[in-house]
């Protein structure tokens, strides 16, 4: 009787492998990840370097920065981020821009954080934009 039971254990625990390994190969193929544009070296210089798919040339110094770095290249209050490209076109480009939950103001040019009072008079707050204005509707 001992031998039986022996066998329906193992049996059961191979299956148990089993189901295990294809959860594993299913899991495997669901979680691949598709690397970035700018981790090709081809059209990124940068991401030949260790860690290069976090940095971005810079082509005005020939340098490279990290993604997302606030500041220097950029001006204090912009980040360095990848530039929008048109869908096959194999070349990169990087661009100083306003970090999430903000935008560029085009009364001083500075990013500032939406829904706050920003560069706006007192009980006014700053929100995008969609409408397309001229200099002179701005105060002096």
């Amino acid at each position: 009787m001992l031998g039986k039971h022996s066998n329906n254990l193992l049996v059961l625990f191979q299956l148990q492998i089993t189901l295990h390994a294809i959860s594993e190969e299913r899991y495997l193929a669901e979680g691949a990840v598709a690397p970035p544009p700018w981790a090709d070296p081809k059209v990124n210089p940068c991401a030949a370097q260790p860690r290069g798919w976090q940095l971005l040339y810079w082509p005005p110094d020939g340098k490279c920065y990290k993604i997302f770095k606030m500041g220097y290249p950029c001006p204090d209050d912009m980040e360095l981020s990848p530039a929008a490209t048109k869908a096959g076109v194999r070349e990169f480009l990087a661009e100083c821009r306003c970090p999430p939950k903000s935008a560029q103001s085009t009364y001083d040019g500075r990013c500032h954080e939406l829904f706050k009072t920003g560069p706006c008079q007192l009980g006014q707050y700053f929100a995008a934009d969609t409408r397309s204005h001229t200099e002179s509707d701005f105060p002096p």
